[in-house]
């Protein structure tokens, strides 16, 4: 069995497949998740967007997280206060991703392709190569949205 699970409580149930049968069995769990290093689940839409604050120059940020089945994207809010160069480096995946710089133009909360929402978005990181978004912005409010490259990943960042 290979499956996404969330935080909790699970049980694992043996049973032989007929009810005369015996048997001797070795059961083993792997658990490929890392545990998150926010003390706040960032969401997966503008508005619920987890605000990392106001970044100064050569300020970095690093977060720890998962994306897949069960969690699709995670945003993240960041302002600055005046134009600069923002680089945005997606690593540490065990499963394709990718991650896009945005800009709410219109000020709605929603991600709103056609109107040039999306500024960038990076080529898919992989286990063996990373993801990177450079590239020079005015003051403002931004987000980063981190998502799984196909639908049936889950990955770790």
């Amino acid at each position: 069995i290979s499956r996404a699970i969330q935080g909790g409580t699970y049980y694992a149930r043996v049973y032989p497949a007929f009810s005369s049968g015996n048997t001797n069995y070795d059961l083993g769990f792997g658990f490929l998740s890392q545990p998150s290093t926010l003390t706040l689940s960032p969401g997966n839409s503008l508005s619920t967007a987890l605000n990392i604050g106001n970044l100064a120059p050569r300020q970095t940020v690093e977060v720890t997280d998962f994306v897949g089945e069960t969690d699709l994207s995670d945003v993240y809010q960041f302002t600055v206060d005046s134009s600069r160069d923002v680089d945005i480096t997606l690593s540490g995946v065990t499963d394709s991703a990718r991650v896009e710089l945005i800009k709410d133009f219109n000020n709605n909360g929603q991600i709103n392709e056609g109107d040039g929402d999306i500024l960038s978005t990076s080529s898919r990181a992989d286990s063996d190569s990373n993801a990177t978004i450079s590239r020079a912005i005015q003051g403002g409010t931004y987000y980063a949205r981190v998502y799984p490259a196909f639908s049936s990943g889950n990955t770790n960042y």
